[in-house]
């Protein structure tokens, strides 16, 4: 211990601070005694919880306008390839009916022509 340091034997129980004591029934109506909310603190809470609960709302949709879009995307990702398949393939069939021998046979064969005879 040290020498200016004072425990509480060493002081006499008429200089002790001690609470008062109270009666059971001065007990109950401390503790019972409910907070009273003001009407403005309930609006502004209510106000704030629906406003929460709105830009939840906003958020959800705005997520799932995007899931919507996106899903459209790639759809048209899907139809603009087969797209470009298909325009490859008519690419190749028109220059295989364009082919100078391809119109001579069928010339000779279906219309049956004959080349001019030369002089």
């Amino acid at each position: 211990m040290y020498k200016n340091q004072v425990t509480a034997e060493a002081i006499p129980k008429t200089h002790r601070q001690t609470a008062p004591q109270r009666s059971p029934q001065e007990r109950k109506k401390t503790r019972s005694r409910p907070v009273a909310v003001p009407k403005t603190a309930k609006i502004k809470f209510l106000g704030v919880a629906f406003c929460a609960f709105a830009l939840a709302m906003l958020t959800v949709a705005h997520f799932a306008f995007v899931a919507q879009l996106n899903f459209q995307i790639s759809q048209l990702e899907n139809e603009l390839e087969e797209l470009h398949n298909e325009k490859n393939h008519l690419e190749m069939k028109i220059v295989e009916l364009k082919s100078h021998q391809r119109i001579e046979q069928y010339a000779k064969e279906e219309l049956e022509m004959k080349r001019p005879e030369s002089k």
